[in-house]
């Protein structure tokens, strides 16, 4: 599709604009939408899985050192 498509339609589904930048690196003149969307929900699943890890190691830390630090931190995501 072309580039001025891409860009509304990635505009109009993502509100925090990830995809809309991901858009805007394509130097193409016609871009793969599939692609970037993609790389869009690959980059999600990613973030997803590195705050897994960061709450397993406050869980962790929390439980070594008898503080609820764990608790704490998801208090401040929610």
């Amino acid at each position: 599709m072309s580039r001025e498509t891409a860009n509304v339609l990635a505009s109009l589904v993502d509100k925090g604009e990830e995809l809309l930048k991901i858009v805007k690196k394509e130097e193409q003149d016609q871009i793969n939408i599939c692609e970037s969307i993609d790389n869009f929900r690959k980059k999600a699943v990613w973030e997803g899985i590195e705050q897994g890890m960061c709450l397993t190691i406050l869980k962790q830390f929390s439980r070594t050192f008898d503080r609820n630090i764990y608790d704490e931190y998801n208090d401040l995501l929610t």
